[in-house]
């Protein structure tokens, strides 16, 4: 055997297998011919592909923004709420600290003074009875008004009285024979009053009931029970003779 059929026999096996060789440019171009036969133009081969989003990306962009605007939305609310709350809550300690001041202030400026209702009738000192929870007479005050009643005075007859789930506290323009003045409403959902009257012996009674017309608790209890509120108790001394 030959040398040139020596090769031929080596070389048979790799002469039927093909090569895999890269792929022009020129081939992912594609032509579009006129009728003549002529290229008017290349255009891109995956130029048929589509831009832009898919269904199901609008459809998770959306869901995330709808959970962000529910987020946001939450928030606004629970912020709005608590200033609400924190309003109210403020609104609610000034109340309670003027109502608190100047019931000190009545209690404090009492007068042995006796007084006339306006049919005439004597009152104590300081009475208590039905929806009365107290009733006195004060000085250190000057009335406002018009007339003869403008300034003609330093003492004041005062009241306060619980009925139909109201707290107030009345004014009356003169201490004798006068009718019920200006109604002050401290609270109006309060839901029971109890109160407690400390006497000159020391001892605590829950009504104010005395021979003397000139006598005056040491002290008294108020002991305020409102709707969805914890009872508030306030203790005060009575007039001048106060002691301990």
């Amino acid at each position: 055997m030959s040398v040139r059929a020596l090769l031929a026999d080596l070389l048979s096996p790799f002469a039927s297998s093909e090569v895999e060789r890269p792929v022009p440019v020129e081939s992912c171009v594609s032509t579009t011919l006129d009728t003549n036969g002529e290229g008017r133009g290349q255009i891109p081969a995956n130029s048929g592909k589509a831009n832009g989003f898919t269904l199901i990306e609008v459809m998770i962009s959306l869901f995330i923004f709808a959970l962000l605007s529910s987020a946001a939305l939450a928030l606004l609310t629970i912020s709005a709420d608590s200033e609400n709350a924190a309003r109210q809550k403020s609104a609610e300690i000034s109340t309670l600290r003027r109502f608190t001041t100047i019931l000190r202030q009545d209690m404090a400026q009492a007068l042995q003074r006796p007084a006339r209702d306006a049919r005439g009738n004597p009152l104590p000192a300081f009475h208590a009875e039905d929806e009365v929870l107290a009733g006195l007479v004060r000085g250190g005050v000057q009335i406002l008004g018009e007339g003869d009643a403008a300034g003609s005075s330093d003492i004041q007859r005062i009241e306060y009285r619980f009925e139909d789930n109201r707290l107030s506290r009345f004014a009356f323009a003169h201490v004798d024979g006068s009718e019920a003045g200006r109604e002050t409403v401290i609270f109006d959902d309060v839901e029971d009053i109890t109160m407690r009257y400390r006497l000159v012996t020391g001892q605590w009674q829950d009504d104010w009931r005395t021979e003397n017309i000139l006598e005056q608790p040491l002290a008294m209890e108020m002991t305020i029970t409102r709707q969805g509120q914890a009872p508030l108790r306030i203790m005060t001394p009575v007039g001048t003779g106060y002691r301990r």
